[in-house]
């Protein structure tokens, strides 16, 4: 007998419809053949819709985590630009690790963990920095939801002439972004989040311009060459090497998905859905951990009772078919419940008795 998968109430992996799935067992083309091409131009062409962007743009995809896609984003600018990336959380300071493996020189603009990063500071420190000619952040915090104000960051940097490069890992779809209208240069996604699809693909969407200006530098990497690859993709309509394309053709059909319900029909669904789950948690005794006015509109962290340890409550949920993760790595002591995946009113309403059942 099968085992039935749990309903995944997580960032990534998350729970995707029948109909990706399907798309996925039947995907397993050749990565040359005709087929493949025609869903992979599809494929960027949809891309472009999603992210609320023009031709001035344009997407790359990589076999990749979502590390290795913003590792490819900030590695040439870490390299040879003079970069400062803002962290106010995990993934920031990943991205931070990550540009000072390529540049020594990499400055930080450190906010805490528990707040939103504060434009003004932003624009105090490019001032006071005139040699920073690029900036890196993430725009929603996994670990925390901390939702940062991206376009007031974005009027900062474009103030000082700095170009900007954002992690959007989980506010693409379930957050309004206006790349374009704000100037960003560069962002990154992956496959899962908001894509609502299967991990295995890391997305580059950038200016074509600023992609242009790339040639100049040498590469940091042979595979995560963005520039070599923006020409491939773009110009020649290929990847530069062979690739996994079940994943592709999920990610096709989840963007068909996405586009034939509306972006804004979604992000309103994600928006909803967690509204009425923080209000009924509340209401229910379960805190949130956190400021409710920094946080997005999908990713809320929850504090357990005392009593209750993260390690035994998600022993106890995987036993009845529900999975949650942490707040925070080695955070025995909140849960965080996210609203990416493609759930129903029943599943919603599962979660909701199941954690009853649980924390009273």
């Amino acid at each position: 007998m099968q085992k039935k998968n749990l309903l995944l109430f997580t960032p990534g992996p998350l729970q995707v419809s029948e109909r990706v799935l399907e798309a996925l067992r039947n995907g397993n083309l050749m990565h040359r053949e005709e087929a493949f091409s025609a869903l992979f131009s599809n494929l960027q062409s949809k891309l472009l819709n999603a992210f609320e962007v023009n031709e001035e743009y344009a997407a790359c995809l990589f076999t990749s985590t979502g590390r290795g896609i913003n590792e490819a984003m900030v590695a040439p600018f870490a390299k040879n630009r003079k970069l400062a990336v803002i962290t106010n959380g995990a993934w920031g300071t990943d991205l931070l690790q990550i540009a000072r493996l390529h540049g020594q020189n990499v400055m930080e603009l450190k906010f805490s963990e528990k707040e939103a990063v504060e434009p003004g500071q932003v624009a105090e420190f490019l001032k006071q920095n005139p040699q920073i000619d690029s900036l890196a952040l993430v725009h929603q915090e996994t670990r925390t939801g901390i939702l940062n104000p991206l376009e007031k960051i974005a009027s900062a940097a474009a103030a000082n002439g700095v170009t900007l490069l954002v992690d959007a890992m989980s506010s693409i779809i379930a957050e309004e972004t206006n790349f374009q209208k704000l100037g960003v240069a560069f962002f990154t996604c992956g496959s899962t989040k908001g894509l609502r699809s299967i991990p295995g693909i890391g997305i580059i969407c950038g200016k074509k311009e600023e992609f242009e200006k790339l040639s100049r530098f040498v590469p940091t990497s042979h595979y995560f060459d963005i520039f070599s690859e923006y020409e491939s993709q773009v110009k020649n309509k290929k990847m530069r090497f062979a690739q996994p394309t079940p994943i592709f053709a999920a990610l096709n059909e989840s963007l068909s998905e996405l586009l034939e319900e509306g972006l804004q029909q979604r992000r309103e669904s994600i928006s909803q859905r967690t509204a009425d789950f923080r209000n009924w948690a509340v209401s229910n005794g379960i805190e949130i951990d956190g400021v409710a006015s920094t946080l997005g509109h999908v990713i809320t962290n929850f504090k357990l009772p005392s009593k209750i340890k993260y390690s035994v409550f998600s022993h106890e949920l995987q036993k009845l078919g529900i999975y949650l993760l942490y707040g925070g790595e080695k955070d025995e002591n909140t849960f965080q419940v996210s609203f990416f995946g493609a759930f129903s009113e029943n599943d919603i309403a599962f979660l909701k008795k199941t954690l009853i059942s649980i924390l009273k």
